[in-house]
């Protein structure tokens, strides 16, 4: 399962997605002594936009060869120059132009994913220049991403003022789940999953209140199940883990967590694990499908809340990679976690939030500053 968009959140509401579309596993020995002797992190790739641009969001193929970003250059009071552009995971250089133009209409080309069987999907959201808000989403495909162009329109169930919100999948089937939203004012969550390259979807189901813009979303391959998490918003309460059923809507609960929101979710397929990182925590925690086991591992390095962490899954390494932005090191870390929760490598100075990889490059990417695109070996 994984997350393969980059998040660059603040953007727009496709942003947030790629907050959950660019939006880490015994223990003891490995966890404390891990950091003292963590290599630096290698001269990283770093890269921008072919406008060098803001960037509004990166996804990556995990298992291609390419990416795809969106960028904006800013030109008068209500101009812009904006591109959808493919990139070379490798070198950074970009390969193509998807769209490439410069308007005044409040427009936003924002990529969001990269499926499982290497489809890119990415919005065109049109904003009201006057209020912000999005008015409509149109969804389209590069059904692959490598061939670099426009294949198809997805029309996801409902009308085009639906915004995503969250995206999970798992690369190793060609489902991904959704979580979105309508209404602005008191704006009501739901869930449904696609096969975005067919452009199939099964049903779309409203979610309880206790679900909202802010429950991270996963895709358990295992049981063909969504998870989703959930939380009373006081950071002595407990998050909670859920799984939906995508063909009747059925939400039942899974596991509680640690104290404080759920900030990521990842899921290996093949062992069965869950692995969650919490808001008022700096630890991970690793949940067992098969046994209904639950491990809590602290991270190396943290000693309070402002210590959070990212997780990822690569099925291909069977890695869990943990992105630590802070740490008492001063700098950021990237921890390379097995599905036992065994902390198996560390990459010192590696400062993302939000992350994407690759795993046949073992490359993880993130945004630096506001127009660039770091990457480093793992």
């Amino acid at each position: 399962m994984v997350r393969s968009a980059l998040t660059v959140a603040g953007i727009s509401s496709a942003a947030r997605v790629a907050a959950a579309a660019l939006a880490g596993t015994a223990v003891a020995a490995a966890v404390g002594l891990a950091v003292a002797t963590a290599p630096a992190a290698a001269d990283p790739l770093v890269f921008h936009g072919a406008l060098n641009g803001e960037i509004l969001n990166v996804a990556v193929d995990p298992t291609g060869t390419e990416g795809m970003l969106g960028e904006f250059v800013k030109l008068g009071d209500n101009d812009f120059e904006t591109a959808l552009e493919t990139f070379n995971l490798s070198t950074g250089d970009m390969i193509s132009f998807i769209k490439h133009r410069r308007h005044s209409n409040g427009e936003d080309d924002v990529p969001l994913t990269v499926t499982g069987d290497h489809t890119g999907l990415f919005v065109t959201e049109k904003t009201n220049r006057r209020t912000g808000l999005v008015k409509e989403n149109i969804y389209q495909t590069l059904a692959p991403l490598s061939g670099n162009a426009i294949t198809g329109t997805w029309t996801p169930p409902g009308n085009r003022r639906l915004n995503l919100v969250g995206v999970g999948h798992d690369i190793t089937t060609s489902t991904t789940v959704f979580l979105a939203e309508r209404g602005h004012a008191s704006p009501k969550v739901s869930l449904f999953g696609s096969d975005v390259t067919a452009n199939t979807f099964t049903p779309r189901f409203d979610l309880p209140s206790r679900f909202n813009t802010g429950s991270i979303l996963e895709y358990d391959a295992s049981s063909g199940h969504a998870v989703l998490s959930s939380w009373k918003g006081c950071e002595s309460c407990r998050a909670q883990l859920w799984t939906a059923n995508l063909a009747t809507g059925a939400v039942d609960p899974l596991v509680k967590l640690r104290h404080g929101a759920v900030l990521s979710i990842a899921g290996d397929p093949f062992d069965q694990v869950l692995c969650t990182t919490t808001s008022s925590d700096f630890s991970v925690e690793f949940y067992n499908l098969a046994t209904h086991t639950l491990q809590t591992i602290p991270l190396p390095n943290a000693t309070g809340s402002q210590h959070q962490a990212t997780v990822l899954f690569d099925a291909a390494n069977h890695l869990f990679l943990v992105s630590q932005p802070q740490s008492t090191t001063g700098s950021g870390n990237l921890y390379l976690y097995a599905p036992d929760g065994t902390l198996t490598g560390t990459v010192a100075g590696v400062n993302m939030a939000a992350f994407a990889y690759n795993s046949t490059l073992r490359k993880v990417y993130g945004r630096s500053g506001l127009k660039d695109v770091v990457a480093y070996d793992y």
